[in-house]
């Protein structure tokens, strides 16, 4: 009776990883709100990729050329972006379109939207779904985030700088810009904390290749050595390319993340006996580093305008989230499957429990990081 309460709370626990591990692909980008007596400007910095994702699941006549594609986008915005002053709609125009001399999917085009009202209101209620109708796998949509400033400065309520589906944003434009409502360091870290805890539950690359380092771990020292070799590595790139120093392309990350699982998964399975060791520990840090930089793939914009206090704490506060959602999953795995290996009194049969659920396991988190890297190479 005790050996099948273990067997299902091992399932349980895989279970809910991989209900809570969805794939959820984040397109970032800025805006700047400028607010005038009878009309406001909302400037929309926002990457190629998002462009070129949203055109390509148009159901208009395809653009003739990439000035065209960037124009259309400009009216996929206005349908995508609403917002509602006093309680009325707005509705709004394309008065520019920028479009990016990089036409990679690094690039960036520029959008100035304009909103116009009678009267100034009390407040106005930002929301958008950009990209949010679709899928990048079954079930797993795209979404966009967008850091937001005012001019004048300080509008914003509570001081919220970043803009998602989930998140709307409150503008107060007759509030006078003040230190209560001008977001402060605490807030940048408090925002982005939530952000990078968010991110990594959401984001089930990640989580399916700590997991396959987990499997492997039958003593706390084991784990504490692999996720810490793991997050110094990914911390050292994710800090790096935030700061403009090492960048490489979605292209090539994105498949060498997918790649990662898979090894390590493999190894679990193949060569179990060397799940553990240096060997262990170097692919650990040497995939811990394209790690960090899908981190920062989806930091670089929404940080590049940040000055220094503000950028250490976002930064600090997306690494520290990270680093909790990491542990929301790693610590009830191991936690269960070390009650369930010092249940058995038999030292043969733990060892035989435990090299079960580390192949099984691995079985499963290798095909998911098959079914991954088709699915990145395939976009790449």
């Amino acid at each position: 009776m005790k050996h099948r309460i273990r067997q299902w709370l091992v399932v349980v626990c895989f279970v809910l990883l991989r209900i809570s591990a969805s794939a959820h692909p984040v397109a970032q980008g800025s805006m700047e709100i400028t607010l005038k007596p009878d009309h406001f400007t909302v400037n929309v910095r926002i990457s190629n990729e998002a462009v070129f994702v949203a055109t390509a699941h148009s159901t208009e006549e395809p653009p003739a050329d990439f000035a065209a594609t960037c124009t259309a986008h400009g009216r996929y915005l206005l349908g995508h972006l609403t917002f509602v002053a006093d309680g009325v709609t707005l509705t709004g125009r394309v008065e520019t379109v920028t479009v990016p001399e990089d036409r990679s999917a690094k690039g960036f085009a520029r959008y100035e939207l304009r909103y116009d009202f009678a009267t100034v209101p009390r407040e106005i209620r930002a929301a958008q779904n950009l990209l949010n109708e679709i899928p990048f796998a079954p079930g797993n949509p795209w979404e966009s985030t967008f850091v937001v400033t005012t001019r004048p400065p300080g509008l914003i309520a509570d001081g919220t700088t970043l803009f998602t589906h989930k998140a709307p944003v409150v503008i107060l434009p007759a509030a006078v810009a003040t230190a209560a409502n001008t977001p402060s360091t605490a807030t940048f870290f408090r925002e982005y904390l939530a952000h990078g805890f968010h991110h990594i539950l959401e984001g089930w690359d990640h989580l399916l290749f700590i997991t396959a380092l987990v499997l492997a771990a039958t003593r706390w020292r084991e784990l504490i050595v692999i996720v810490s070799v793991f997050t110094v590595a990914h911390t050292i790139t994710l800090v790096l390319s935030v700061c403009d120093l090492v960048r490489l392309p979605s292209r090539i990350v994105e498949p060498m993340i997918a790649a990662s699982i898979v090894v390590i998964a493999l190894q679990n399975v193949l060569r179990p006996t060397a799940a553990r060791g240096r060997l262990r520990m170097a692919l650990a840090f040497g995939f811990g580093l394209f790690h960090g930089l899908g981190f920062a793939g989806g930091l670089l914009d929404v940080m590049q305008d940040l000055p220094g206090l503000p950028l250490g704490a976002a930064l600090g506060g997306f690494s520290i989230g990270v680093e909790l959602g990491h542990q929301i999953v790693v610590l009830p795995i191991f936690g269960v499957l070390l009650f369930a290996r010092k249940g058995l009194a038999d030292p043969a049969a733990r060892e035989r429990f435990s090299l079960r659920i580390l192949r099984g396991g691995s079985a499963f988190i290798a095909l998911a990081g098959m079914f991954y890297l088709a699915a990145s190479v395939r976009g790449s």
